[in-house]
């Protein structure tokens, strides 16, 4: 973070020198590709749109001038792109207080970044609506991440996008099923979700998967909105091996101890916190033990779900290339399998680079040792010399491999 102007120095000396989170975030933490923290005076970048690209989701941008209706006005055009502001135009004295007619006045806001995309933009990396706010009386003001039911608009805006050239009609009649039949019924199963991982994942790993803080039914039961804690990039780097050793553990913990299967594993739905890798987003997930094929319901949408989605494109393209040959892995394409969740893991092991959220908290050299014994793992995983029709690949297996090469490297 760059030295502040003097304008900014009041406000950071008297307002965010006492705040917890500054302190964690912002005052300590080294430069960062997403900061947590934009600090700006009159001569600085004022955009909205230019700030939202350069922020991380939950960061704050601090904007101080010698003009309060500047403040003022531009607080308003924050808080209509996809930010919230939560320190309203206010104003600092600095100086001696004993003589107040030499006192200087640093008038300023703080807003924080709290949508994925702007209002009035969609997005494929989400469903549902989601928003970071703060829920003061039911969490004692901590923030908490927001999925709701969207809005019919929200859903056409991605339907046209998907579906070109099908009647506006057609549209409108899949969006409205969307909202009534599907999407709750995906909100009400991760509440269940994550309960199960609650009450069976260990006592440790407990804190690096989300757990409901408060839900909203429908007439029917359902829920329609869905509130639960906010999982934080934050702390210090780790390691690539560190990074391969404790996502490895925790999936195998997810699908052995608690018996879920997440199903959309990519580095969207990866956090590093300072407790450790977590995932986030069990919206997909399923239990493993569900009958899905004995639901005509559910049997219809994950099938549809299981040729859509991200990881199982990318699953397709590696077996259809020839990267992937080991059966446990091919024959998943297209299915609930935990085969699925495994193999995009590891494959980012080698590119988590690639998520800017995740660039600041995962060391990473290309071609490192680490990094090369690394791809050479996933080789073996995904195309071995013995393909052995029923050999089963596990988390476990591969978190011992990690720990393996982590000796092998020390020594």
């Amino acid at each position: 973070m760059a030295d502040p102007k003097p304008a900014l120095d009041p406000i950071i000396r008297k307002v965010f020198q006492q705040d917890a989170e500054y302190l964690a975030f912002g005052e300590q933490a080294p430069a960062r590709e997403l900061p947590d923290y934009i600090f700006a005076t009159d001569d600085q970048e004022q955009n909205p749109a230019a700030i939202f690209r350069q922020i991380r989701w939950g960061g704050q941008y601090v904007f101080a001038s010698s003009s309060i209706q500047k403040v003022a006005k531009l607080s308003r055009d924050f808080a209509e792109y996809g930010f919230a502001v939560e320190r309203p135009a206010g104003t600092v004295l600095d100086g001696w207080r004993f003589w107040p007619v030499v006192r200087k006045k640093a008038h300023y806001f703080a807003a924080r970044k709290v949508l994925h995309v702007p209002k009035g933009e969609v997005t494929n990396r989400f469903t549902f609506e989601v928003q970071l706010n703060v829920s003061k009386e039911k969490h004692n003001g901590h923030h908490v991440v927001t999925k709701r039911i969207p809005s019919t608009e929200w859903v056409l805006n991605r339907l046209r996008q998907h579906a070109q050239g099908v009647e506006e009609e057609e549209l409108v009649r899949r969006a409205q099923s969307l909202i009534r039949n599907i999407l709750p019924i995906f909100l009400t199963r991760e509440v269940s979700i994550m309960n199960r991982l609650q009450e069976r994942l260990p006592v440790h790993l407990r804190s690096r998967v989300p757990h409901t803080l408060h839900y909203e039914q429908d007439d029917r039961g359902l829920v329609k909105l869905l509130q639960v804690n906010w999982l934080r990039n934050g702390g210090s780097p780790i390691s690539q091996l560190d990074f391969a050793e404790q996502s490895a553990e925790l999936l195998r913990c997810v699908h052995e101890k608690a018996g879920v299967i997440h199903l959309d594993l990519r580095l969207d739905n990866i956090v590093v916190t300072p407790e450790g890798v977590g995932f986030i987003d069990f919206g997909n997930s399923v239990h493993d033990d569900e009958d899905i094929a004995g639901s005509p319901i559910l049997s219809k949408v994950f099938s549809d779900l299981m040729r859509t989605t991200q990881v199982q494109r990318t699953l397709e393209r590696y077996v259809q290339q020839g990267h992937v040959t080991a059966p446990y892995f091919t024959n998943a394409v297209f299915k609930v399998d935990k085969a699925v969740d495994l193999f995009f893991l590891v494959l980012q092991f080698t590119a988590p680079h690639e998520n800017p959220d995740l660039k600041d908290f995962i060391a990473y050299t290309k071609n490192s040792k680490e990094d090369y014994e690394l791809h050479k793992m996933t080789n073996r995983l995904f195309s071995p010399e013995d393909l052995e029709p029923g050999k089963v690949y596990t988390a476990a297996h591969v978190a011992n491999a990690v720990r393996i090469i982590r000796k092998r490297i020390e020594a």
